[in-house]
């Protein structure tokens, strides 16, 4: 701050102004990170600066963590900021988490053929396992919204097969399970929720399945294992919001 304040032309000023704005970016200090990206993009003589895609996707993310991707302005915002980097910039390292930053905004604003069109399309450019599994996770949901279930167990399916070891994989077991019970599979359902269970002991998504699970066995008629899912609910996570 002391150096850019002092020193605004100087030749190392882009790269102290894109550190602070990265700073600010991993301190959660999303405001501060905003305003010193769109700083930095807004200087002319730094248009064609090496650093400006990586600012971009930092103007961008700032616009849209910590729930800040529920407001329309502030998601279309990214976005822009998100198609700027992958038209302008498409061999830069962070393209690729800019398009799943592209899918998410689309996602969040209910555009959801238009989400899996672009996601689809971009595809290819995904390199990491994670990355791959994220994209197929997130055309499953949109799948599943649209309630074309079919097409959303084939992504979360997919997704599972791209990264078998991804630490949202609890996502998609419980996504997955989703959309098997809307298509009246019970039996698959209940295997999902279950491996959820087992695999992702930490998971913060365990309280629904087990509470799922004892609805799927009510509705089955089995009121033994019903009562027994539904009180290790209760006994367990107490304070859980099912």
């Amino acid at each position: 701050n002391e150096f850019l304040a002092k020193y605004p032309n100087h030749k190392l000023a882009a790269q102290a102004q894109y550190m602070a704005a990265l700073t600010a970016l991993a301190d959660e200090k999303l405001d501060d990170a905003a305003q010193r990206a769109e700083a930095f993009l807004a200087k002319g003589e730094w248009a064609e600066h090496m650093l400006r895609p990586a600012v971009l996707f930092i103007a961008a993310e700032s616009q849209v963590r910590a729930g800040r991707i529920e407001d329309a302005a502030r998601r279309n915002k990214a976005e822009g900021f998100y198609r700027q980097l992958i038209d302008n910039h498409p061999q830069h390292q962070d393209a690729p988490r800019a398009a799943l930053g592209v899918g998410r905004c689309l996602m969040a604003g209910e555009k959801l053929e238009e989400a899996i069109k672009f996601i689809q399309g971009h595809q290819d450019d995904l390199k990491s396992p994670e990355s791959k599994a994220q994209a197929h996770l997130m055309v499953g949901r949109a799948h599943a919204e649209l309630n074309r279930h079919t097409e959303a167990l084939a992504a979360f399916s997919q997704a599972q097969q791209a990264a078998p070891k991804w630490k949202f994989g609890d996502r998609v077991l419980f996504e997955a399970s989703q959309s098997l019970q809307a298509t009246k599979k019970a039996n698959e359902a209940r295997q999902k929720l279950a491996e959820l269970i087992t695999k992702f002991g930490e998971s913060d998504l365990r309280p629904q399945a087990m509470f799922q699970l004892g609805q799927i066995a009510l509705a089955e008629g089995n009121e033994d294992e019903a009562i027994k899912q539904l009180t290790e609910v209760t006994q367990k996570f107490g304070e859980s919001e099912l």
